[in-house]
Order: structure tokens, then sequence, then C-alpha cells
């Protein structure tokens, strides 16, 4: 079975920290040692299991076992038989408490209080920018945004504990001293407080702008749903204006703008004008049989005389014949 290095504690990944073996949490792991793909948490990505994990030197390391008896995880285990696939990803539960962290020789921040949630095949490996970050009381993803702003706020702790003899001051403008007071952040000019304010700040601001971004798709939504009524209600009015003879099609496609943007005056205009009755509905002067001459024919209005000679082209032929 391939041995994959799940990390190396050596090493300072992408988030700007490293990860020391010896404070992991592996409990919860060891009853269910899931490797996904990818880190997408459902069954249909689940690829199998890890086996023998063991720490050689500064290296976590530990063997694929594959459940192979569907297509989609034969594909990822040949591309890992085959070397196309090298890398793998930790899917660790932090919080930003300082027992979890402290700071090295070198001074980079190291992660020494942390559980392990999952291992996931990558194609990118996780020693370059591939760790998942999951907050420890709530079990979600942590942004990266977010856990960068909480970083740097554990550091500025760090020189605040180094330093509490001569803490680092900010000078603030009296408006700046006004948001961070409504806020709840009382001493505005130390770099800790002001830190965690703009950590807090970011969350709320993140949380609204999907609200707002979700609140204005379903506007969107609405309003196009609303525009087709709209469309569908003009055009029957005036469909009907047609077949009642009020409205030529070219007239009624002029019409069309009007229907749109007020219905109910549009309708009121169109209600408005007369019909025009086609000959052939009108028995008393438009059956054939009783226009038997072309005295007969002549004395209908013009618009009859133009429905007999579509609707009846026999007589009307036979009309011409005879004069």
């Amino acid at each position: 079975m391939p041995v994959f290095e799940w990390n190396d504690e050596t090493k300072v990944n992408s988030y700007g920290f490293r990860v020391i073996n010896a404070g992991g949490d592996f409990a919860r792991f060891d009853d269910n040692s899931v490797m996904l793909n990818s880190h997408v948490n459902t069954t249909e990505m689940t690829l199998g299991t890890w086996e023998g994990r063991t720490v050689e030197g500064p290296k976590l390391k530990g063997e694929t076992v594959f459940d192979n008896v569907r297509d989609s995880v034969k594909e990822v285990e040949g591309q890992v038989d085959r070397k196309v696939i090298k890398g793998c990803s930790m899917g660790l539960a932090l919080s930003f408490d300082e027992g979890s962290w402290r700071k090295g020789e070198d001074g980079v921040m190291e992660l020494i209080k942390w559980e392990l949630m999952e291992v996931s095949i990558c194609a990118v490996p996780s020693l370059s920018s591939a760790l998942c970050l999951y907050n420890k009381d709530t079990g979600k993803l942590i942004p990266e945004n977010e856990f960068k702003l909480s970083l740097q706020n554990l550091t500025a702790n760090d020189l605040k504990n180094e330093n509490n003899s001569n803490m680092e001051k900010i000078i603030l403008t009296p408006q700046a001293v006004a948001v961070l007071v409504g806020m709840g952040v009382t001493g505005g000019d130390n770099v800790a407080e002001i830190s965690n304010a703009i950590v807090s700040l970011q969350s709320k601001v993140t949380t609204a702008e999907a609200a707002a971004l979700a609140d204005k798709n379903k506007v969107t939504e609405l309003q196009a749903k609303l525009d087709s009524q709209v469309k569908l209600q003009a055009k029957a009015l005036l469909d009907g204006a047609v077949i009642e003879g009020k409205l030529t099609a070219k007239e009624a496609e002029d019409y069309m703008p009007d229907a749109i943007a007020n219905y109910e005056l549009t309708s009121k205009l169109i209600g408005r004008l007369p019909g025009k009755t086609p000959l052939s509905v009108n028995n008393s002067q438009s059956a054939p049989g009783e226009v038997k001459s072309m005295d007969d024919f002549e004395k209908l209005p013009v618009e009859k005389q133009l429905s007999f000679k579509n609707d009846h082209p026999e007589e009307y032929k036979k009309l011409f014949a005879k004069a």
C-alpha cells in the first residue's frame, strides 16, 4: 500500500505556521480514519481509510486503503499507483487560544495543540498549500482571511507578553475611538485589542455580505418572474384585440411597450376601439346567397366587401363575370 507523508513539522505551510506532530489528538481519527477526496465530506467523495499511522523523526505518515469497489475510486487509486498523484492534505481542528500555539526559535508560529479530523488525497501537496482548517468549537471550515487575521492577533498577543512593560501603543483619531467603543473595545490603543476588533468586524462583514448577496439574487429572481408575467398579460390583451378586429398585428406590436408599462390604461384605450365584424359573421349581409348582384355587393361597406372577397372568392368572381 502506498505510504503518504501527512506532515513535516520542520516545514512552514502556506498559512505561515508549522504543525508539531506531538501536539496532535488522534483519538477520534483512529476510530474513523477516513480518506476523502480533496476534503469533500460526502459519501461519494470518500476514497477509503488510512492505516499504519507512524511518526518518523519530524514526519507523520500513513498508508492508503482504497475502497475500490467504485469506478471513481479506482481512477484515483490508479493515479496514485502510477505516481500521478503524490500529495495528501490533513484536515485539522484547531483553536486560537494561547495554549495551542507557541513561537518557534526562528519567530515562526507553531501549532502545538490540534486534532486530526481527516486526511485527503489532493493534487497539491499539503506542505505547500493544501491544509484544511476547521474551527475546533464549531466544526466549520475557517476562511483563509479570517485565519490569517487570527494568527496575526496571536502574534500581537505574544509580543504583548514579551514586552508587557513597553506595550506598543497606537494613536487613534476620535472617530476611530468612537467606532471601537461601539464594538465594545474599551482600551482601543493597543495592538491586541484592535486586532481582536478587526477579526470580529471581518467576520460580521463576511456574514453580512453573504446575506446581502443572497437577498440580491432572490430579488433578481422574483423581478424576472414578475417581468415575465407582465409581458404574458400584455400579449394576451393585444392578441385578443387582434382577434376582435380592433387592432392589426402591426398595431398590436406597437402597443406592446405601453401595455407592459401600464396595462390598465392600455386595456381601457383598446376597450374603446370599435371591433371589425367579419362579413361572414353577419348573415344578413354577408351570406353568399344574399349577395346576388353587383348592386347588392356595392351596397356593402368597404370592409365587408373586402371580407366577402376573401371569404367567398368563387361568388366574388361570379359577380364580376355577370357584370
